[in-house]
Parts: C-alpha cells; sequence; structure tokens
C-alpha cells in the first residue's frame, strides 16, 4: 500500500467498521470524533413516520460546526485534511464516495470489504496497544 495510514485515516475506517450497516460515514461524525467538536446544527425531518433528528445532519450549504467557535483557519485545514485523507483512501480502494444528490458534494463515505477488513486489523492492533493504532 504504499506510505502509512495517517491517524485520521485509521480514525475514518474505525469509525466506518464501528457503524456497520447503519448508513453512510458522514464527514462530520469524523470530525467531530477525531477534533473532539460539538455539533451545533441539527436537522430535524419530520415525516409520515415521525419526527427524526440528526445531530451530524445540516440543510443544504449550512455549516454543522461553528466556525467561530473553532476558527476560521483550524476548520478549513481540518475540512481539507479530511478530504485529502479520504481521497487516499478511494485511491487504495479502502472507502466509496456518498454524493449530496442536490449540492454535488461529497458527504461521506462506506467502507468498501478491503476496507472493513484493514479497520478490522487496526481495531485488533487498538485492543492489544492498550487503545492507540
Amino acid at each position: 500500500m504504499g506510505r502509512g495510514l495517517s491517524d485520521l485515516q485509521k480514525t475514518v475506517l474505525v469509525l466506518g467498521l464501528e457503524k456497520g450497516d447503519e448508513g453512510a460515514l458522514l464527514y462530520p461524525e469524523i470530525l467531530a470524533r477525531y477534533y473532539g467538536w460539538e455539533p451545533v446544527a441539527r436537522f430535524t425531518y419530520r415525516g409520515r413516520i415521525g419526527e427524526h433528528t440528526f445531530p451530524y445532519l445540516d440543510r443544504i450549504g449550512e455549516h454543522t460546526f461553528s466556525m467561530g467557535e473553532i476558527g476560521e483557519k483550524e476548520y478549513r485545514s481540518a475540512r481539507a485534511a479530511l478530504s485529502r485523507s479520504v481521497a487516499r483512501l478511494a485511491e487504495r480502494g479502502l472507502v466509496i464516495f456518498v454524493v449530496h444528490v442536490i449540492i454535488d458534494k461529497i458527504r461521506g463515505v462506506y467502507l468498501t470489504d478491503l476496507g472493513k477488513e484493514e479497520a478490522r486489523k487496526l481495531s485488533a492492533n487498538t485492543r492489544l496497544n492498550s487503545g492507540k493504532y
């Protein structure tokens, strides 16, 4: 695979494995876990089956996190790092992108079978090494 995986890439894979079949691993979920950011926007869907609030989904074009609280430079740097990391995971065949159909932006990832296999190895190493990758 060439160079090893970054901590951010390892986090993406392990979070994707933890999520399992619950759906796509969304970028805000990754940012919240890796950087410890708290989401400020929540999306509530009201449909025929009731009302559901999703803490990591936002309305189209709105930020899920407060750039003011985080700092614009740090926020933009983290988003860029995540984009590069996920693109490299996709190049390696470990993830596939989830694209928002309306705004045509990448919103998250699904792990491929190869990605799940790599994440299982990372999870096993984490347990053996006291929580460190």
